[in-house]
């Protein structure tokens, strides 16, 4: 990443626990501010790791006003962001608003289809990607919100998925 000598880069950290962010000068590679917002995660049962995508949001916002009230008139060179990666989420393309919960990257829910995909593609996916087929990626996670978002009524053409970052 090339920032301007005398930028600042504004990084968020978005993770399971809590969203961090910081102001850094580039120049010196010194935190000129930070902000630290705690962020709620549920366990509902064994082996699911839930979030509440509008709180998530909610401390993003936060940790990011923070940093600029503490460090005003500082304009960032950039953005870097970093986040849970596997952590999946599903809303509605035309306002917003998440159909559900925020799939940790430890959730574990759809160990069983996981396990149903094995015999028929799981060969395809090593194949394809390297990779076997786990709960813990973000694939298996927007299958069972595509299919929790639906079951509450919602239009297959009105569901957007992605990763956090989305």
């Amino acid at each position: 990443m090339s920032v301007p000598t005398g930028g600042f880069i504004l990084a968020i950290d978005q993770g399971a626990a809590a969203t961090t962010a910081a102001l850094v000068d580039s120049a010196t590679n010194e935190i000129v501010a930070l902000s630290r917002q705690a962020l709620s995660i549920e366990y509902p049962q064994p082996g699911w790791v839930q979030q509440d995508a509008d709180e998530m949001w909610e401390t993003t916002v936060a940790a990011v006003d923070a940093v600029f009230a503490l460090a005003p008139g500082m304009t960032p060179a950039t953005i870097a962001l970093t986040n849970q990666r596997e952590a999946a989420v599903a809303w509605n393309r035309h306002t917003g608003e998440p159909w559900g919960p925020v799939l940790s990257w430890q959730d574990a829910r759809t160990a069983p289809l996981c396990a149903e995909l094995a015999d028929t593609a799981g060969q395809v996916v090593r194949d394809r990607t390297g990779l076997a087929l786990d709960p813990l990626y973000s694939a298996p996670k927007m299958r069972w919100l595509l299919d929790y978002a639906i079951d509450r009524g919602a239009k297959v053409e009105d569901i957007c998925l992605g990763t956090v970052d989305a």
